[in-house]
């Protein structure tokens, strides 16, 4: 609510002149009866600005501006999480070498190198973004990424970007993975008002092919998940469906496998279902992380988290589960997370946001978090860690364990930058946090929002 102040119309010289003129004895009141009379006012005046701000609480904790925040963050050289015994921050953590950050923001890419690096621009023709489809990281740091067809370019800057698959204007990206040796990519492709043909592709970084096609009106509407770890025999591989519905953003539910084999025609199958449909979160190896139950969350009206992630579907329970060997089923389901029964009070629900798998699946992290009932619908994070045992079948899960509550408004977990060290994104920076010990140190401030899709160096 913006206050509107009209100045009152100045006072005319001859009344103060008359007024100052008037001696104390002959004034219609004592100066100790003015002193009086001005505090009476000024009770009243406060005791109706109180009601009035009360009734008005955007006007006394008005939503606080990101930028603002963490400017407010980095002079203080805080750190926005805390231990969970109350000891307070944790200890900086120590990183030697430099690293490089790459981010997405407003159909641009960006990288920006610590420490004290200034954000440089990545040449990428055709880029449009969607947080469904992030950049990939290649080797010899290289980006394929998509929007107008696929893309790859070099991230420093002046690098040469190059196409390695063209669509038709009519079409957009739905999906966009990578094979784990790096060498293979899996791609789909949607019409953009929902009248056509869905498309899977497949095959090595420049020339990958069609494998599989459906009607756009008939859903499930596929959209590639992730490469099947499996024992494949020479040329075949295995696909990981999901089913977006027909939105073409960041929502995913169901899973299916689909096996590629040349001059082959086969037909997807059924893995995880549900009604309502359960969700893939994160893979490594043969192990699927999921979701038991979910729900929508009120979108933070303060503006906090950004608008493509603020408003989805998200996992009140976990589950971790193996793929056979030949990838046609699920088996040896474990519980993560217990899914929460009904309650009357929504800020009492723990919703999940961006599970990810350390490099050597051992350790899963994720952002456990609860949203005010009333607006602005504030969010209160914390990180939650699980250590996995064993592999295949015999994979044992640990019981969740806290590793740092945060003060942030909007905090989400970015790639690692080995086994133990995991980035994250918190009000408009970039942080490291070590997941043994919950030290934390800052890598880079930006401007604004952006999701962190790579970070690069030693």
């Amino acid at each position: 609510m913006t206050q509107q102040v009209t100045s009152p119309p100045p006072e005319k010289k001859s009344q103060v002149r008359k007024i100052s003129s008037v001696p104390d004895s002959q004034a219609p009141f004592s100066r100790r009866s003015k002193i009086a009379l001005l505090a009476s006012v000024g009770l009243i005046l406060l005791t109706f600005g109180g009601l009035f701000l009360k009734k008005s609480p955007d006007m006394i904790h008005p939503p606080a501006d990101p930028v603002a925040l963490t400017a407010t963050t980095v002079q203080k050289n805080a750190l926005p999480v805390q231990l969970p015994d109350g000891s307070g921050e944790p200890a900086q953590l120590q990183i030697s070498g430099s690293h490089t950050i790459v981010y997405e923001q407003n159909n641009a890419l960006y990288f920006v190198s610590t420490p004290n690096g200034t954000p440089q621009t990545i040449e990428a023709p055709g880029y449009l973004y969607n947080r469904a489809v992030p950049p990939l990281l290649l080797a010899g740091n290289q980006l394929l990424y998509s929007g107008k067809g696929l893309w790859v370019t070099n991230i420093s800057q002046g690098g040469h970007a190059q196409q390695v698959a063209t669509i038709a204007d009519d079409q957009v990206v739905t999906s966009l993975v990578l094979s784990a040796d790096g060498r293979t990519i899996a791609w789909s492709t949607a019409p953009a008002n929902g009248q056509g043909i869905v498309r899977i592709y497949a095959g090595p970084l420049r020339s990958s092919s069609l494998v599989y096609q459906h009607l756009a009106t008939n859903c499930p509407c596929f959209r590639v998940f992730s490469f099947a770890d499996t024992h494949q025999s020479s040329g075949q591989t295995t696909l990981l469906l999901s089913n977006d519905q027909g939105d073409h953003q960041n929502s995913a539910s169901g899973l299916w496998s689909l096996s590629v084999t040349p001059g082959v025609s086969h037909e997807p199958q059924s893995l995880l279902s549900g009604n309502p449909p359960q969700l893939p979160l994160a893979r490594t190896g043969s192990t699927l992380l999921y979701s038991t139950s979910n729900g929508f969350v009120p979108a933070p009206t303060d503006n906090s988290a950004p608008d493509d992630v603020a408003a989805l579907n998200y996992a009140n329970g976990l589950a971790v589960s193996t793929l056979n060997d030949s990838a046609t089923a699920l088996q040896t389901t474990q519980v993560v997370l217990p899914e929460q029964r009904y309650t009357p009070n929504f800020a009492a629900y723990h919703w999940v946001m961006s599970p990810r798998f350390s490099p050597d699946g051992k350790t899963l992290i994720y952002v456990l978090f609860s949203s005010d009932a009333q607006a602005p619908f504030a969010r209160h994070s914390a990180l939650y860690t699980v250590h996995l045992d064993g592999t295949g079948a015999a994979i044992r899960a640990d019981k969740p364990q806290l590793l740092v509550t945060s003060w942030s408004r909007f905090v989400e977990p970015g790639p690692w930058l080995n086994n133990d060290i995991l980035t994250f994104y918190a009000d408009n920076a970039v942080y490291a946090i070590d997941t043994q010990t919950g030290a934390t140190a800052l890598l880079a401030h930006l401007t604004t929002y952006g999701h962190v899709v790579a970070v690069t160096g030693s």
